[in-house]
């Protein structure tokens, strides 16, 4: 059984800009930093988080590539296999995900959406029609 990445777009979510200080607030245990980028997705019932790697991240990997390979030696194929896992995380399905589902009173899923943009919303109501 093979893993098939299925963009979020495509199963109707629309892709969200949330702000530092909002994504602190609303995921508090939730850690971030300079080597994660988060891509948030919202739909009409469930916002979807995705957490990558950062350009940031993956450049810092390239650099220290040549130590990685004396440590674990360069004819490693696990080391190879690591660094295409992480240049294509999305193919390989080798990143985490958080799916919050909207109940009636969810504050998690009002708050998001009290964040959006007119268009952001706008673009939201079109995909329930």
């Amino acid at each position: 059984m093979t893993y098939k990445y299925v963009s979020p777009a495509d199963r109707g979510y629309i892709r969200v800009k949330i702000g530092r200080g909002l994504r602190k607030e609303l995921l508090p245990l939730r850690k971030n930093n300079i080597f994660n980028k988060q891509e948030w997705w919202i739909s009409k019932g469930a916002v979807e988080i995705h957490y990558l790697t950062s350009l940031l991240g993956k450049v810092l990997c390239i650099l220290l590539f040549p130590v990685n390979g004396l440590i674990h030696g360069f004819f490693n194929k696990e080391l190879y296999s690591e660094y295409n896992k992480m240049f294509q995380e999305k193919k390989y399905g080798s990143f985490s995900s958080d799916k919050v589902l909207a109940s009636r009173n969810s504050l998690f899923y009002n708050t998001v959406l009290s964040s959006l943009t007119f268009k952001q919303i706008v673009n939201l109501e079109n995909l329930e029609k």
